[in-house]
């Protein structure tokens, strides 16, 4: 490296010796590259693993911590559910199907909570591997848990995506919790081959939309600043671990009052999908 005037230049110098007939060295040649820029593309490299590492570690930290707060309250309800049904009378009422239910959405979450510990204890850079994961499935169990009345109406994808699973998960629950807060009725789960390698994975909701729209997405990204008192909270943590796997997260535009649409996109492919004239089923439709 040498400083010329207030610039810091990067050399790759290689020096060959010249000799004569008697094979002493009588000169030097010496041939120089600039690779100023290769430097600093390698020194960028090395501050965002850095900075990457510490986010995973951060992240994992978060997830465990939040993870072992929630399964204390969770396995209490189940066993406050098995009591509950021991010599439990059925009076034709469906309570017992509602303690029944209870104790299934509890222990569902359970084992969502245990693969969140699972995936916090191994949140390195390198170290996930990709599988082939039942996307229908995975978006059912989500939908489980943050719609036990089956209030909304929800449209699934019917697909086998390759891909990371646990971190799918995360994106998805935390993506459909936050569309589940403010839709009105509806909420659609999609993914779709971009044809580089990727997929590209929305969630939508009829609600009011998102505040300030795609303007105000993009600030909140870019600032990673979100509060609890807007549809921003929690996007940037999912936003991070999005862009840990080389994807990115943005909205699409939409008039105010026609709801929100979260796009994310991570690398995969749709390793097979349900044919249309199969019928879906009664509460979920299969798209």
């Amino acid at each position: 490296m040498l400083e010329l005037g207030s610039d810091e230049k990067w050399w790759h110098t290689t020096l060959s010796p010249v000799f004569c007939e008697e094979g002493a060295v009588i000169g030097i040649i010496g041939i120089a590259m600039d690779i100023t820029e290769r430097k600093a593309r390698e020194f960028r490299r090395a501050e965002a693993e850095s900075a990457l590492r510490k986010l995973n570690d951060e992240i994992a930290l978060f997830t465990s911590m939040t993870a072992h707060d929630v399964r204390g309250p969770l396995n209490k309800i189940a066993s406050l559910s098995d009591l509950a049904l021991d010599g439990f009378a059925d009076l034709g009422d469906n309570k017992r199907d509602m303690i029944v239910s209870m104790k299934t959405i509890a222990g569902g979450a359970l084992k969502h909570v245990d693969s969140i510990l699972s995936y916090a204890a191994a949140l390195r850079i390198g170290e996930s591997e990709d599988a082939t994961i039942d996307l229908g499935h995975v978006c059912r169990d989500i939908c489980a848990v943050i719609d036990p009345e089956a209030k909304l109406a929800i449209t699934l994808p019917e697909s086998f995506v390759s891909g990371e699973a646990v971190v799918l998960q995360i994106i998805l629950r935390n993506l459909a919790e936050n569309a589940v807060r403010h839709t009105e009725s509806t909420l659609e789960m999609a993914v779709v081959e971009q044809g580089d390698g990727r997929l590209r994975y929305s969630i939508s909701d009829n609600g009011p939309g998102f505040p300030g729209g795609v303007v105000r997405f993009d600030e909140i990204m870019r600032l990673r600043h979100t509060t609890q008192d807007n549809r921003g909270f929690g996007l940037a943590a999912v936003a991070h671990l999005v862009e840990s796997r080389g994807g990115k997260t943005w909205i699409e535009a939409t008039a105010p009052g026609a709801g929100t649409t979260i796009c994310f996109d991570l690398p995969g492919r749709i390793v097979w999908e349900t044919e249309a004239d199969i019928a879906p089923p009664a509460r979920i439709a299969s798209k």
